[in-house]
């Protein structure tokens, strides 16, 4: 395996995106997944490193990134070290963060062997939101696939109650139960959900998707029910649906994961996933 670790480029507000870029030790052009964290998440979390090598032992060439204001930082990684950007994100951050990484992969592939015909979006939680998003705007993404993914964007207000407060005080906070955090979240997300909402409600935007869709969500997950996959799959009925066993919202990882080998529910997903990427 060929591997750049913690490559930087500029993201939303000029803030830096850091990313890995894995791929096969081979001179062979080899297809791109561009994978996308969710909330609360990060590039090294649990054992993604674990399944972009999995990847890469299939002929896949993995990306990773951090959002730019995700709240971690390029000198603490692994961290949320940097709160008030985590509470300043919003999806059209985001949105551009991912436009970022995509124009990046457009101009270094014939320098990195990657096959831009075969260019798939990975996305997990929020991130399979965004996506989903992203998929139906930008013909560049040759294939979808989401993880655990949310049915909304809009789902952290979905309560009248909450966003009448949110709107009044200006923030909300949410606890990482990880790290015990009070993290918080700017009603700027909300406004700005609203602005461009023909581009990131999923309603709207998820019946548009004509590139091949696998839908992957855990039969445990807890975190996000597994109705929202049957949720997504209703909007898009082309879609593919898929339910691992036994899997959660993680699909059996967590953080910090310090086993050198993927719990079996990701395992299973690697599978199902790369038998998708390959049809």
């Amino acid at each position: 395996m060929k591997s750049i670790k913690n490559k930087t480029i500029l993201g939303a507000e000029d803030r830096l995106i850091v990313m890995d870029i894995d791929r096969p030790d081979t001179t062979d052009i080899v297809p791109v997944v561009i994978f996308a964290h969710g909330f609360k998440g990060f590039k090294d979390w649990g054992c993604w490193h674990l399944i972009a090598e999995s990847f890469v032992n299939q002929g896949f060439a993995f990306i990773k990134f951090n959002f730019s204001h995700n709240g971690t930082t390029p000198e603490r990684l692994d961290e949320f070290a940097d709160l008030e950007a985590f509470g300043q994100n919003t999806y059209s951050k985001e949105w551009a963060d991912l436009d970022a990484v995509l124009d990046w992969i457009t101009n270094e592939a014939a320098h990195l062997g990657l096959d831009l015909n075969q260019l798939s979006l990975i996305g997990h939680s929020r991130g399979g939101g965004l996506a989903i998003a992203k998929a139906a705007n930008d013909d560049r993404i040759k294939n979808l696939v989401t993880l655990a993914a949310v049915p909304s964007l809009a789902w952290l207000w979905a309560s009248k109650i909450v966003k009448e407060q949110w709107q009044n005080e200006g923030v909300i906070y949410q606890q990482n139960a990880r790290t015990g955090q009070n993290m918080p979240i700017y009603y700027t997300l909300c406004m700005d959900y609203e602005a461009n909402e023909s581009l990131f409600n999923l309603d709207i935007v998820a019946p548009k998707i004509s590139q091949p869709w696998l839908i992957v969500h855990g039969e445990t997950d807890t975190s996000v029910l597994p109705t929202a996959a049957i949720h997504l799959h209703h909007l898009q009925s082309k879609a593919y649906l898929v339910f691992i066993p036994n899997a959660d919202h993680t699909f059996g990882s967590k953080h910090p994961w310090i086993s050198n080998q993927l719990p079996l529910q990701s395992i299973e997903l690697v599978q199902k996933t790369v038998d998708f990427l390959k049809i």
